[in-house]
């Protein structure tokens, strides 16, 4: 359900201690030049009883402070008057999605929740990375991040980074957050070592104790053959490899999540393809490279405002990456999911740094998310791979609109 709320019925509801839950503001409006990336509200109960906890977020630093009454409000407008682009807003009964669009066209989406979701009010929460565990140990040295005396390898702390925002992303993703009950199946295209797919598997099965079957594919068979053997080493049971192709792979039962990160080109897409047609509930895609639009795009004649950009290298790779990326958040949101495109780790790690993360919501396609592809494919004059491998289910809609 889709309507509008104003700033203030929105910072009422984050103030109402019967109903308020968590709420996380993200995303740069252009042209922000604040040092904030993020800011998440969540309340806490103290000894001086109930306050909201502000956390801010920036390349290098997180700061928390604790508000109540009057001051509370103060940092409640504060915060709403900050550039951020996004606003999730969980509460006891629904979840609130704000965006702002480039040209400031706000979009308000509410959805009830299948069963209330109660606040976490402990205040000494845990802050430090979900590697920050005993029970990661074994796959970190089976994986070979850390060496047997405790340390990461110096070759390997960026690794363990990825992993651990990965993670991160995983426990903040609230219906993922919330499932109980049904084993959860995941499969990991592309996941070569299996360090990132360890990872997972750790953290589903020994810190949410949830069921799960995994399955990590990937084409190197020698490869699945060693890190089957370190599967069993750990005792992770209900995790295999195989070997095969993205866009072939089948199994019996479809996956509730489908991961490919840095997943070579059209890999990417393969995956998406893979989720879309099983009808999974949730895609963590970090694509890697983007050799197939722009090889359309250094075919098509260049749209005349775009020309005094792309006649430097690096600008046009860069108009190809977002453009490819761009498309397949636009694909997934007209296949019924909420889609939201975040950093994964910082530049300085890997300058392919997106994580396209979506989660389905719906079954009929998004309408104005339609519009928009078709506008940006006549803008552009090229089809996405993942338009041709999912041409069954997107050419009908848009004939419809054309009609």
């Amino acid at each position: 359900m889709a309507s509008q709320m104003t700033t203030q019925q929105l910072i009422e509801m984050i103030s109402d201690p019967a109903q308020f839950v968590s709420a996380t503001f993200s995303g740069k409006r252009k042209g922000d030049t604040s040092t904030w990336k993020k800011a998440i509200v969540r309340p806490v109960e103290l000894k001086g009883g109930y306050y909201l906890q502000f956390s801010w977020f920036d390349d290098k630093k997180n700061i928390v402070k604790n508000y109540r009454d009057a001051e509370q409000t103060a940092q409640l407008h504060a915060l709403f008057a900050l550039p951020f682009r996004h606003l999730h807003l969980l509460a006891l009964t629904e979840e609130i999605t704000v965006n702002l669009s480039n040209s400031q066209h706000v979009v308000v989406s509410r959805k009830a929740l299948d069963a209330p979701v109660q606040p976490q009010l402990q205040h000494d929460r845990q802050k430090t990375s979900l590697l920050d565990d005993d029970r990661a140990r074994p796959f970190l040295i089976g994986s070979g991040i850390m060496t047997q005396d405790g340390h990461i390898r110096a070759d390997k702390k960026r690794k363990y980074q990825q992993i651990s925002e990965f993670l991160r992303l995983l426990s903040e993703t609230e219906r993922l957050n919330r499932w109980e009950g049904e084993c959860l199946r995941v499969v990991d295209f592309g996941c070569g070592s299996a360090q990132l797919t360890f990872g997972m598997y750790y953290y589903f099965q020994l810190i949410r104790q949830l069921p799960v079957e995994m399955v990590g594919v990937d084409l190197k068979a020698e490869l699945m053959q060693k890190v089957n053997r370190t599967a069993r080493d750990l005792g992770y049971s209900h995790l295999t490899f195989v070997s095969g192709r993205i866009d072939t792979y089948q199994q019996e039962t479809a996956p509730h999540v489908v991961t490919a990160l840095h997943a070579c080109d059209t890999a990417t897409d393969d995956a998406i393809v893979r989720a879309v047609r099983w009808g999974s509930a949730f895609v963590f895609v970090a694509p890697c490279c983007h050799h197939h639009l722009q090889a359309q795009l250094d075919q098509q004649p260049t749209p005349v405002v775009f020309k005094p950009i792309v006649r430097y290298g690096l600008f046009q790779e860069r108009i190809g990456d977002m453009l490819t990326d761009s498309f397949r958040a636009l694909i997934l949101r007209i296949m019924g999911y909420q889609v939201d495109v975040v950093e994964f780790v910082a530049p300085d790690h890997t300058p392919k740094n997106v994580l396209i993360r979506a989660v389905r919501t719906q079954t009929e396609a998004d309408l104005q998310a339609l519009k928009e592809y078709q506008a940006l494919l006549q803008f552009w004059l090229v089809k996405p791979y993942l338009h041709t491998q999912l041409a069954d289910r997107l050419d009908p809609l848009l004939d419809a609109i054309m009609e």
